[in-house]
């Protein structure tokens, strides 16, 4: 894609997260979402959503403590905007 000219868009970079984090390769997905909002991307609010889970399993896998309290807010706020 990138030897033909083309760069990777919102779209790319969705398909690639999403992908990656059905597979379980937590690593590979947060390398795509760091790269599309390093290069100024804004992403969809379902991959934020998506990055919220995979920063928990990480946690998880690194035996730190579990931080919802800041997810459930910003859910919430998510909820009341799109209502």
């Amino acid at each position: 894609m990138e030897r033909d000219g083309l760069g990777r868009d919102q779209w790319s970079y969705t398909v690639m997260i999403h992908g990656h984090c059905d597979k379980g390769r937590i690593e590979e997905a947060m390398y795509y979402f760091n790269e599309m909002t390093s290069k100024g991307m804004v992403p969809e609010p379902r991959i934020k959503i998506l990055v919220d889970a995979m920063n928990i399993k990480l946690k998880e896998r690194l035996g730190e403590p579990r931080d919802t309290g800041v997810m459930k807010r910003d859910m919430r706020l998510q909820l009341q905007y799109e209502a």
